[in-house]
């Protein structure tokens, strides 16, 4: 056990000496020794890291695994630093401690402070190992995903589901609704991506504010907003009709009850709110009966349930789940002949149609016959 904290403890200090970064080609210690200082401790620190397969040696010359290049060089998509560093920050202040915490009580985070550094970014570089690919290719695999407009990203915390959906739909805007104590984390994601035209973000608590409405997409991915029913008339009602609600959360297939989880759970807690917390370290199932007959109760159809692994726990996965809102009646489409001389009846016939019903215009098209637009959503 202490033998694995060690290793675990030189893989951060690889990490923050930007070792890694050094290791993308061949190189000798002689050569890593002009970068990195008292270069007397970087043979036995090359080894610990070749016995964890995060680098290999051959002829004296030291690389990067494939992994190791993925997950820690600083300029891969996939680094995991900040997942990393939470890591160390949760040993550090909360098990060193756990005498201190069993006398005096939990360690007390500041709300910002704890989403913003500690939540976010490790949860934003775990998702793109392959969730967000995931759920991304399953939305815009959807035939109402063509025509979506706005999206609401509910609790969508660093924001990277919005800005991979609007990268891929240049007349998509997403809003990202979350605390206000969250929403500049998710701005800086917004402007690093360069996506700030498309992805906006909303300030507020989704249980006590309006959410806005008209969103063609609603996505809730690992929070709140997505296993309390109570949540799903307001959703329901934020959506336009035909409107398709993704939902994403844990709790289906949870992993056997772990000691090290709930006594971790118990040692901390968010400023004054006990009652954020109040469910951490037990098992909370997300497809009840009662959150499905909820569902379908509000009017919601569901169009599919899908698995997806997380890469981060053995033989575990979250639950994605697809529902739609009922689409309003089209309205029959009409022929008017206008009442017009003889000899302009010949020349001329009026059609008043729906421009949601593209059949009528394409038939037009097909005969030839030009049209143009009169009232709003109709065309003539």
């Amino acid at each position: 056990m202490a033998a694995q904290t060690q290793q675990f403890y030189s893989l951060l200090a690889a990490l923050e000496l930007k070792l890694f970064d050094y290791l993308d080609t061949p190189v000798s210690i002689t050569e890593l020794s002009k970068v990195i200082p008292r270069h007397e401790m970087l043979p036995p620190l090359l080894r610990i890291l070749v016995d964890c397969d995060f680098i290999c040696e051959n002829n004296g010359l030291y690389q990067n695994t494939q992994l190791a290049t993925t997950y820690f060089s600083s300029g891969s998509p996939y680094y995991q630093g900040a997942y990393l560093e939470k890591i160390k920050k949760k040993i550090s202040e909360l098990w060193v401690h756990l005498p201190d915490v069993i006398k005096n009580g939990p360690v007390i985070y500041d709300k910002k402070e704890f989403f913003c550094d500690m939540c976010l970014p490790p949860m934003a570089e775990n998702a793109m190992t392959g969730r967000l690919q995931q759920v991304i290719r399953s939305i815009v695999a959807l035939p109402e995903f063509l025509s979506a407009r706005l999206m609401l990203d509910l609790g969508g915390g660093h924001g990277l589901y919005s800005i991979a959906l609007a990268s891929l739909k240049q007349d998509l805007t997403c809003i990202v609704f979350d605390l206000p104590e969250v929403t500049d984390t998710a701005c800086d994601y917004i402007i690093a991506h360069d996506m700030d035209e498309q992805v906006k973000v909303c300030p507020g608590n989704f249980f006590t504010d309006e959410i806005g409405a008209g969103y063609n997409l609603i996505l809730s991915s690992s929070n709140p907003s997505g296993k309390n029913t109570s949540m799903i008339p307001k959703i329901y009602d934020a959506l336009a009709p035909g409107g398709i609600f993704v939902n994403i959360q844990s709790g289906d297939n949870e992993i056997a009850d772990n000691p090290l989880s709930q006594l971790e759970s118990r040692m901390w807690m968010i400023g004054e709110e006990p009652e954020w917390k109040s469910h951490r370290g037990k098992k909370q199932t997300f497809l009840s009966d009662d959150y499905l007959r909820s569902l379908q109760d509000c009017g919601f159809t569901i169009k599919q349930v899908e698995r997806i692994p997380d890469l981060f726990t053995d033989d575990y996965s979250v639950t994605m789940i697809i529902c739609k809102k009922k689409e309003e009646p089209k309205p029959a489409p009409c022929l008017r002949i206008s009442l017009l001389s003889k000899k302009e009846r010949e020349k001329m016939i009026t059609l008043t149609v729906d421009t949601q019903n593209p059949e009528w215009l394409q038939t037009l098209e097909l005969m030839g016959i030009s049209s143009r637009k009169s009232d709003p959503g109709f065309t003539d």
